[in-house]
């Protein structure tokens, strides 16, 4: 293994709770200096110093093509980002391009009361709940785990794509994946049998993407494991696709 040296993403657009906590649990608990790299000073920065980048979920709106096409190169001549949430859909988007398949709503448009908006709009988010998860301990991320079954922090409704490729998923939700806290129907429909991280190769690099927080608010310590896994021992993932 080699020593890693990674970029912690901040500023415009990045969620800076998130980015704080990120930067606490390496630099104060692991021991590992971070460089804090600001979204507006980001097109100068030289990747190729790096071997992981770290993206707190955010909507990183302000990264132009230029630097898209930077960050795309540079995973695939060996480098790692790690994304949460919202920008692990940034990821899919932008760097792998994946196009999601529109939603059809086949429902009747009716008129609805003004006092029924804030009910249903609770309904279509996941102010925080504990879901079950499924881990693959085989996989690098999961070294020195024990426990095939965990629980997840999920906020928000930042879903992954489903990878085609079978071995790319280490923790995944159940069918029945609610253990805590409330998901309204439609959200479990999303939740339940989804994938919670992905972590596969681009080039000789890898996009490993979080559905969820692993670091929650600092204290959520049964999956930083995974975060902390991504820095370290990312170099470990090997390419998984079968050839015909």
């Amino acid at each position: 293994l080699k020593s890693p040296k990674a970029l912690l993403v901040i500023g415009e657009g990045v969620n800076s709770y998130q980015a704080g906590s990120i930067w606490h649990l390496f630099d104060s608990e692991i021991g590992l200096a971070l460089t804090k790299v600001d979204t507006g000073r980001f097109a100068k920065v030289d990747l190729g110093e790096y071997s992981h980048m770290i993206m707190p979920s955010g909507n990183y709106k302000m990264l132009d093509e230029k630097s898209i096409e930077k960050m795309s190169q540079w995973v695939k001549q060996g480098g790692t980002i790690i994304s949460l949430q919202k920008s692990a859909l940034w990821v899919e988007k932008n760097i792998q391009k994946t196009e999601k398949e529109a939603e059809k709503d086949d429902s009747e448009k009716i008129r609805k009361s003004y006092a029924d908006f804030e009910k249903d709009n609770a309904e279509n988010i996941i102010g925080g709940a504990i879901v079950a998860a499924t881990a693959d301990l085989s996989h690098p991320l999961g070294f020195g785990m024990h426990q095939q079954d965990q629980y997840v922090m999920l906020q928000g409704k930042a879903m992954l794509e489903p990878s085609k490729n079978p071995y790319v998923t280490p923790l995944k939700a159940p069918k029945n994946a609610l253990a805590a806290g409330y998901l309204s129907e439609q959200m479990k429909g999303l939740v339940n049998d989804s994938s919670l991280l992905i972590a596969e190769k681009h080039g000789k690099g890898n996009l490993i993407k979080f559905a969820f927080n692993p670091n929650f608010r600092g204290f959520w310590k049964g999956t930083q494991k995974w975060l902390i896994n991504s820095v370290y021992l990312s170099s470990l993932i090997q390419k998984t696709e079968i050839e015909d």
